[in-house]
């Protein structure tokens, strides 16, 4: 992958060509979370729903699988079995339970949000997964 990560003057991050495979099935949430990671410098595959993430993941492999997971976790097992550990996972999560992070790191994810998500945390934490750490 090409780039570098780095923060911007506005404070997100440059995501230095990283590409995201966007799960959600909320359209205007999915237009958003696509735009603001578009505008960080990702190259942004959105779909809709698992079976969508999943037929697309026998094409391509993301740097970082960013997925709306609603209360369940582990409604997303499909997805992540299919991603098969070649790219780290970020659950964006509606429960909001203080356990909400520990049954999406249970379920395979790497890390998790909890909805509303802000746009930088989003965009900062899909520089943690997705792009190389500087040593």
């Amino acid at each position: 992958m090409g780039g570098t990560a780095g923060a911007r003057r506005d404070g997100f991050p440059s995501l230095g060509g990283a590409h995201v495979l966007l799960v959600e099935d909320d359209p205007e949430a999915a237009a958003l979370f696509a735009t603001v990671l578009e505008w960080c410098g990702a190259l942004v595959s959105a779909v809709t729903s698992a079976a969508a993430a999943v037929q697309l993941l026998e094409h391509i492999t993301p740097h970082v699988l960013v997925a709306a997971t609603g209360r369940s976790p582990e409604q997303a097992r499909p997805v992540l079995r299919t991603l098969g550990g070649r790219a780290p996972a970020l659950a964006l999560s509606s429960d909001r339970s203080e356990s909400a992070a520990d049954r999406a790191r249970a379920a395979g994810f790497d890390a998790c949000l909890i909805k509303p998500v802000g746009l930088r945390d989003l965009c900062q934490a899909v520089a943690r997964l997705a792009l190389p750490r500087p040593r």
